[in-house]
Order: C-alpha cells, then structure tokens, then sequence
C-alpha cells in the first residue's frame, strides 16, 4: 500500500515538475492561464479545473477554465460578468485559505450555477499567493471515478499554485516592463541598451546599480548571443528573446527585443533566483521520491538479505545532496550489541579493517546505534575514536536503523568537509532507514518462515515415513501372526470335518460354515494387510504394486484401468515410491467417490530429468472451486507427500476431458532415484 501510495506521489511530483518547465517559460498571458487550467486537470484528476487572475481593484481580470466549452463559458460571461461577489470561489478569496467540499450544494457559501453552467458536485479551491499577497485562485471540480478531494490532492494543488504564482509573477513583471517600455529611465527593473554591435548605449538607473551591487563590467551584463536579436531585427522586433544567466549564485532573466527607430537591442532584466530555487525544490523532491519508491520496490522483491543491502546502497548514494558516493551498512547480527560491516562503498582499506566489527557506543556509528539517534559532523573531531593518521578530512550522516525501538543496523555516508546539514535531509534520512529497517525485517521474517517450512515439511515428511513403517509393521503382524492363527484354525477345522460319521450332517454343516467364515477371515486379513501396506511395494517394487492396484480397482468398481510404465522396472527410494503409491490411491479413491468415470488412464515414467505419474479419467471434471477448496483433505495430502523432494502436483479439469493429475519430482541424479 504504501509504495503505491509513494509511487503515485513520484508520478505527481514528474508531473508537476515537467508542467513547472512549461508554464515558467511562457510569456503569452492567454496561453499560459489555458495551459495551467488544463495542467491543472492532468495534475489532479478531475474533470473540471479554472485559475482567476485579480486586477488592481479586486474583481476578476482573467478567469479561465478548462473541461466547460468555451463558447459556453463566453456566454455565461456576457450574461452574468465575471465570477464575483458570491459562490465557493468568492469565499475561498475572502478567507484565503484552501477549500474542500464534498457536495458544493451543501456548503453555506454555495449561491447556485449560471443557468447552462454544468452541475458539480466535489470541488478545491486553493489561492495563489504572491510576494504574501493574493493575487488569485485555482479551482478543481468533479473529482474523476466519483471519488473526493482528498488532503493529498490539497497537498499537490498547493505546491502547484506555487510554481503559478512564479508563472504569473513572469506575466505581471513582463507587462510592467511593456507600460514602462517609454520610460525605461522610471522602471524599477534593470533596463539596458546596446548597438548592433553589441556596444551598450544606454543604461537605466536599477540596470547601473544591479552591475554595481554584483561587481561586473557593463558589457559582461549582455546575454550572449544577443547579436542575433540584432541580426534578426525583423523577428525581434515582432517579439521578445528569452535568456537566462547567472551572476554571484543568483539567476536572471533577460528579455531582448530590437527597437526599430533607435536601431538598438533593448534588454530588461529581472531576478528569478526563487523561481529557479523553486524548480529545484519540485525536482529535488522528485529524485528523493524515486529514491524511495526504489527502495520500498527493492523490499518486494525475492532476494537476499546480503544482495537487498547491496542494493539498497547503491540507491541511498544516489541521493542528489551527497557529493560523494561513499558510504556503507552495518547490521546487527548473532551479538546483540556490536555492528557488522555488511556492505560497503568505495571505503578505505584502513576503515574497512578497524570498522568491519564496531561496538555499540563506540565512535559515530556505535554511538548512533547505542542511543538510537542520528549523529551528524561536518568534519573529523574527537568523535571520531576509529580515526586513523592520514586519514581524509570529511563529514558523516550515521542514520540508525530502528524496528520497533530496537536498533538492527546504522547507514554511514559520507559527505563533504563543513557539509552544511539541513532539516530537509535529516528528515528525509530517517525515511529512507525507516523504509529499510522494513525491507531488512520482512527479509528476516521470510529467512524464518522459509526455516520454519523446511522444517515442518522435514516434520511431515518423517511423520509420514514413521506412519508407513508402523502401517507396515501393522501391516506384517496381522498377516503373518493373525493369518497364522487363522490357518491354523482353518486346518484344526478340515481335521475335524474329516473325521464326522455320514449321519452327522448338521454338524458338518455346522463345521463348513464355520470354515468359510475362517475362508472370509483369511481374505480380510489379506486385504487389510495389503491395504495397510501391499507387501509387493516392498517384496517387487512400484511397478509392480501399480500394475496389482490397477486390477484389484477395476475387480471391486467395474472402472477400466489402463497403466503404462516406462520403463517397466522402476527403482526408487523406498520413500518416493511409496508416497507415489499412496497418491495413485488417492486419486482411484477419488474417482469412485466424485468422478462418474468408466476408464481411468495411469502413465508413469521415469527419466533423466523427472518421476512422472499422469493420471487420468474420462469422468464429470474436477471445478477449479474444488481443487482450491480447504476441505479437499486428499489434494492437500497428495501435495504434502511430493514436497519434502522438491515435487509438485498439479491437478486440473474440464466437462469434455475428466480430470488429470499430475505428479512431477526432479530426478537430481539424473539416473534413478535412490
């Protein structure tokens, strides 16, 4: 849930980063409010999506929408003027708070649609701010799949209102600059002019103090390619060229246009260093993001503890704030308060030979792992109790590792000497070891549960083996000792019967029927015993007790029986043969009991790969709901028996063709099993 959850925000964050990058460069103020009103709508899921722009007096300059046509939308504007005065939009503008509702018509500031306006139901508001004023608002409606706004789409509508603002910051500087463009000696904005050759002619006021503020020569304030605005004076004098430069950590951006009767390249000039921080900010976030949808993936995945930390290194050092990729994992394992080396980066050998083993207390990473702290320096210092001469000059982040309060390993990386740490690392740190303490525990609960199967399947496989040998001794005393003591009886019987006179015919009836009883007794003990245990499993072998079992099926059930044995005298572990035995059982008894059949077809076969048993019948077909039921006590028993080698069973059917069943076991001696 959760890396679903993180994968839809990283989705979110690309989305808005790539929209960022659209909108901060698009000067055309129509343009640029239709593509954040449709943004808007990619961005959040919803069906409907408008930005309201404000003039100097309060009231609507631009509003424009997107999902309601636009002929629709001139008409309800002709009619009744811009949104103002009433409605959710009006009140989000008075609080200057975001807005959520899940039935507009139910919300008190609710004052009804424009007639043809299209019904909405969910809806968020959310204002544009600018320079801590209000400047507008961005409005979603009609959330998609009939689902509500939610505090994440808040979240998301918000950041996005902030990369807005920049756009619209871009749309109102620009148009300052176009009503002072007479007067560029009156605007606040640097203003610079240059000839066709590049040679500056004229400077403004703001434009002689900003080259002074930064230290530079005048021309070094040039973009520069500005020759071609020269060169190309026809387009440029239809419109702006857009530059942007860099001077002492700051960002600018320069727009130059020809001025056709001075014969001159005009240049305004502008910071833009928070709306490139900006930017980066939506990016920054974004690779974090990745970072952890990366790892929440990784922790999915069927792989060890050793390769899951192996690459879960690599990923935390792809972090964008570490200048270096060093770094490593240590793990608690059999000692419960000492740290193992588990993986590591481009570490030294010296480290690697005083670190591979560190106490809990000792040093950063011992002292990390005793308190449950993250422990940060920017440079060597007396922390550093594992230090060593030559050592280079350098940071550490030691993140500990926490599962339910208890400390399981420490992540080390190193950073760059006087590293300046920041609350946005720190926190984001501890999630990304929180999301690996996750990965580390369920790897560790599946090596138990994986120990604990193998062990109960060793259980099941021994209690199986012990129960074939107390059938078998069963199996042996009733026929050797019972049937001992039943023929015995059966000879003391024909003895006496033997010496009746002729006139005693009631009591040689009498005997005869007693004789046929010992006759049936006998024949119970032979079947019992068989069942219990045949002994030409043991005495001749799984050929063999197939080939009597298929005959002594059709004798009691009428059901054809048909075996096929390649090759015909099969030697198997004692083990494997007798639980085959005991599935090909299993699957007769549930062909008299549920399959309706008249032939039943088996096929076993043995070769270099496998042990194959393929039953088949021609009977009704076995549903899928009965294969997966949890009272099918004889499928499960057929499953359990191939387990402990590795084996499996796979039964399926149909109406038209019955139901096979099919027992593979790998042949790892690739000859006979023994």
């Amino acid at each position: 849930v959760q890396l679903e959850k993180n994968i839809k925000l990283t989705k979110n964050l690309a989305s808005l980063f790539d929209i960022s990058k659209d909108i901060l460069t698009e000067f055309n103020t129509k343009i640029l409010l239709r593509k954040i009103a449709d943004d808007a709508c990619k961005l959040i899921g919803c069906r409907y999506s408008a930005i309201g722009i404000l003039h100097a007096e309060g009231g609507y300059e631009y509003f424009v929408s997107s999902g309601i046509d636009d002929g629709l939308i001139e008409d309800i504007i002709k009619k009744h003027g811009m949104p103002s005065g009433k409605g959710l939009a009006e009140y989000l503008l008075w609080t200057g708070v975001p807005l959520r509702a899940d039935d507009i018509s139910k919300h008190p500031a609710f004052q009804g649609f424009p007639e043809g306006h299209p019904e909405m139901k969910t809806f968020l508001g959310v204002p544009v701010v600018l320079h801590n004023k209000l400047i507008g608002g961005l409005f979603f409606a009609e959330k998609l799949n009939r689902e509500k706004f939610s505090e994440e789409d808040e979240r998301l509508a918000a950041s996005f209102t902030a990369v807005v603002s920049l756009a619209v910051n871009n749309i109102l500087m620009l148009k300052e600059i176009e009503n002072l463009a007479s007067f560029p000696q009156n605007s606040p904005y640097p203003v610079v002019e240059c000839d066709i050759n590049s040679n500056i002619t004229y400077m403004n006021p703001a434009a002689r103090s900003l080259i002074s503020v930064l230290g530079l020569k005048s021309h070094e304030i040039l973009p520069p390619d500005i020759h071609k605005t020269a060169i190309d004076s026809e387009k440029s004098n239809k419109e702006f060229s857009y530059h942007e430069v860099k001077f002492c950590g700051m960002v600018f951006a320069e727009y130059c246009h020809f001025v056709p009767d001075k014969k001159s390249v005009r240049v305004y000039i502008y910071n833009i260093t928070d709306q490139k921080l900006a930017e980066s900010e939506i990016k920054r976030n974004y690779r974090i993001q990745k970072v952890l949808d990366s790892l929440l993936n990784l922790s999915l995945k069927d792989i060890s503890l050793n390769e899951l930390l192996n690459r879960s290194l690599d990923i935390i050092l792809s972090i964008p704030f570490l200048p270096f990729k060093k770094g490593g994992i240590f793990i608690v394992e059999k000692e419960p308060d000492v740290l193992v080396l588990a993986v590591n980066r481009q570490l030294p050998v010296s480290i690697l030979k005083t670190c591979s083993r560190v106490p809990f207390g000792k040093c950063l990473c011992g002292k990390a792992a005793s308190t449950g702290i993250m422990q940060f320096c920017n440079t060597v210092d007396e922390r550093h109790e594992n230090a060593y001469d030559g050592m280079s000059p350098h940071g550490h982040y030691n993140i500990p590792v926490l599962s339910k309060g208890k400390v399981i390993g420490v992540i080390v990386l190193y950073l760059e000497e006087m590293h300046w740490q920041e609350k946005g690392e720190v926190e984001f740190l501890k999630t990304i070891a929180d999301t690996l303490a996750g990965a580390i525990e369920r790897r560790n609960a599946e090596r138990m549960l994986k120990d604990s199967y193998k062990q109960l399947r060793r259980l099941t496989g021994h209690l199986q083996a012990v129960r074939e040998q107390e059938r078998g001794k069963v199996a042996r005393e009733i026929h050797d000792e019972l049937g001992q003591l039943m023929t015995a009886l059966m000879i003391d019987l024909k003895w006496l019967r033997s010496r009746f006179h002729t006139g005693d015919g009631l009591l040689a009836d009498k005997t005869n029927s007693m004789i046929g009883i010992v006759e049936t007794g006998i024949e119970a003990i032979q079947r019992i015993s068989s069942e219990l245990r045949p002994r030409m499993l043991d005495d001749l072998g799984l050929s063999s007790a197939i080939d009597w079992q298929a005959k002594e099926f059709h004798k009691k059930t009428g059901i054809e029986c048909r075996v096929n044995i390649i090759p015909e005298d099969i030697v198997l572990n004692k083990e494997i043969a007798t639980n085959i035995f005991r599935i090909f059982q299993e699957a007769l008894t549930n062909v008299v009991r549920h399959a309706d059949a008249t032939l039943v077809t088996v096929n076993l076969k043995v070769d270099s790969s496998n042990v194959e048993l393929l039953i088949t019948d021609n009977g009704k077909g076995i549903t899928d709901e009965q294969i997966s039921s949890p009272y099918s006590f004889g499928l499960a028993s057929m499953q359990e028996r191939v387990l402990p080698w590795d084996g499996r069973v796979n039964i399926s059917g149909d109406k038209s063709i019955g139901t096979t069943v099919k027992v593979t076991i790998p042949n790892k001696n690739g000859g006979h099993i023994d």
